[in-house]
C-alpha cells in the first residue's frame, strides 16, 4: 500500500500538474486503496488502539442432512418428559433413540419397564456394541455412560470423578463425531449444565438441536445452559418437541 502512495508522490514530483491531475494519473482502484490507507493512518494517529479494517470470517455451519439418530438428555423431571415425547412420536417412528437420563442407581431398569408399558416404542437397557435399530430406545445401565458409534451403541464405565453418569455431554459429543449433521439432539428439563458442551459440538456439526422451554420444564437448568452456550436451534414447549422432530424427518 505504501508503494502505491509513493508512486503517486513520484508522479507529482515529476510532472507539474495540479493535485487533481496527479491523482487521476493512477488507476481508480489504486487511488481508492491509497485513500483508504491514508484514512487508516489518520485513525491510528488519533487512536493508537485503532487497527486497519479487516473482513471478519464467520465459521460456516454444515447444512443439515436427513437424520439417522435421535439423542435425548434429561435430569430432574426427565422421565415424564421423555415419556411424553415417545408417546407422541408414535409406533412408526423410524430412528434409533439414545437417552441419557440422570437417575439414581437401581432405577434404570424400572424406568425401562415403565416406558415399555406406557409408550409404543421398544425400550431397552443398552448393551455394548449392539446395533442401533429403528424405533428402539436405548437407556444407559447403572454406572455406565451411553455413547454412540456409527450404527452401534457404546458403553463406558463411569468413575468417581464423573459429575454425571450417564453424561449428556459424552452422549452428544459422540453423536456429533459419529453422525455429524445427520442427527437430532434434544435437551430436556434438568438441574445443572450437563450437555451444554456436547450440544454445542452437535450444533456446530450441523445437526438440529432442540431445547425444552422454561415454562414446561420442572427445572430450567440444562436447557438454559445449552441456550447460553449458543448450542440451540429452537426452544420449544414440551408438547411441541415431537412435532419438531417429525418435521425435521420429513423428506
Amino acid at each position: 500500500m505504501r508503494q502505491v502512495c509513493l508512486r503517486q508522490h513520484m508522479l507529482r514530483a515529476e510532472q507539474p500538474h495540479t493535485d487533481t491531475e496527479a491523482s487521476t494519473a493512477l488507476p481508480k482502484a489504486e487511488r481508492a486503496n491509497c485513500v483508504s490507507h491514508k484514512m487508516d493512518e489518520r485513525m491510528s494517529k488519533r487512536n493508537p488502539r485503532a487497527r486497519p479494517r479487516q473482513a471478519s470470517a464467520l465459521p460456516i455451519r454444515p447444512i443439515r442432512a436427513q437424520p439417522q439418530v435421535l439423542a435425548i438428555a434429561a435430569s430432574t423431571g426427565g422421565p415424564s418428559a421423555v415419556q411424553s415425547i415417545l408417546q407422541q412420536l408414535g409406533p412408526e417412528f423410524s430412528l434409533p433413540i439414545l437417552v441419557a437420563q440422570h437417575i439414581a442407581r437401581g432405577f434404570a431398569r424400572g424406568m425401562v419397564d415403565w416406558l415399555n408399558r406406557t409408550t409404543p416404542l421398544t425400550i431397552q437397557l443398552a448393551e455394548h456394541e449392539e446395533p442401533l435399530l429403528p424405533g428402539h430406545v436405548y437407556l444407559a445401565p447403572d454406572g455406565q455412560h451411553l455413547l454412540a458409534g456409527p450404527g452401534i451403541v457404546l458403553l463406558l464405565p463411569g468413575t468417581s470423578a464423573d459429575r454425571y453418569c450417564p453424561s449428556a455431554d459424552r452422549l452428544f459429543e459422540t453423536v456429533a463425531a459419529a453422525y455429524h449433521n445427520m442427527a437430532i439432539g434434544v435437551v430436556l428439563t434438568g438441574m445443572g449444565d450437563d450437555g451444554s458442551r456436547g450440544f454445542r459440538m452437535l450444533h456446530e456439526a450441523g445437526s438440529l438441536t432442540l431445547a425444552q422451554d422454561e415454562a414446561s420444564s420442572v427445572v430450567y437448568g440444562m436447557p438454559r445452559a445449552a441456550v447460553a452456550a449458543g448450542a440451540v436451534d429452537r426452544v420449544e414447549p414440551l408438547l411441541n418437541i415431537a412435532q419438531a422432530i417429525r418435521q425435521e424427518m420429513a423428506p
